[in-house]
């Protein structure tokens, strides 16, 4: 299982395919109800940012299963999650005891990411911004250095080639020595061009004093709380040079 315990269709208007989740992170202690959201005329073209951003993806499950490995790293945190679609991984990290999380993700984001903080009133602590990468100023409550960034499903060609420069920008910015920046991403290049999209996402990061490891190989394939898809998962931490 993936960890979602109740799954239950929403008819919140006839454009509009809503799903209601429970997710179970652990123990039935830690729980998160989010709301998966897709609109009829996103379905084409299928990758429409809108559509990829509304919806959980594999690669946030097994970033939601590192932070539980992680949790007492987490307790007292200031944390903030890039490109957070619903905000499965940000919420996670809340519960899993986050002095503050930040959800962050494009405008037509923001409207479903605050309905999600919303359904989870038990997390305190949580709140929403506009953010786009690689652009000033940033939102009032995003306020740099960050103790843990957070990065799922972000890297992908589908949102252009600048949006890697964008990206590697922000988390230098959003950085200190201190900060841990932990990145998942599914791998689904073939042949030669496996690996490209990262590598060329890893360059930029080079190019602002980042560093990265890989922290996550087939370890993902044998958890039980995420699906088995997540083979093709990869998991890293990204670091400013100069961290200890």
């Amino acid at each position: 299982g993936d960890g979602r315990t109740t799954r239950m269709a929403i008819s919140s208007s006839t454009a509009t395919r809503a799903t209601a989740t429970t997710f179970e992170l652990g123990g039935g202690v830690h729980c998160i109800h989010l709301l998966e959201e897709q609109v009829e005329e996103d379905l084409a073209p299928l990758f429409s940012d809108a559509w990829t951003g509304s919806r959980v993806w594999t690669a946030a499950h097994v970033l939601v299963d590192e932070l539980r490995r992680r949790q007492k790293q987490l307790v007292g945190a200031r944390c903030i999650e890039l490109g957070a679609g619903p905000g499965l991984v940000g919420l996670a990290a809340a519960s899993f005891g986050a002095a503050s999380v930040v959800l962050t993700d494009q405008v037509e984001m923001v409207d479903l990411l605050r309905r999600n903080i919303a359904l989870n009133p038990h997390l305190k602590n949580v709140s929403a911004e506009e953010l786009a990468w690689g652009r000033d100023p940033l939102p009032a409550d995003v306020t740099p250095p960050f103790d843990v960034i957070l990065v799922s499903e972000c890297v992908n060609p589908l949102y252009g080639a600048e949006s890697f420069d964008a990206l590697a920008a922000t988390i230098a910015r959003l950085c200190s020595p201190h900060t841990v920046c932990l990145l998942s991403h599914e791998e689904r290049g073939v042949g030669d061009a496996r690996g490209a999209v990262l590598s060329t996402f890893f360059a930029r990061c080079a190019e602002r004093r980042l560093v990265h490891r890989r922290i996550l190989e087939d370890s993902a394939a044998t958890t039980s709380s995420i699906p088995d898809s997540a083979q093709s998962i990869e998991l890293y931490e990204v670091l400013c040079a100069t961290s200890p």
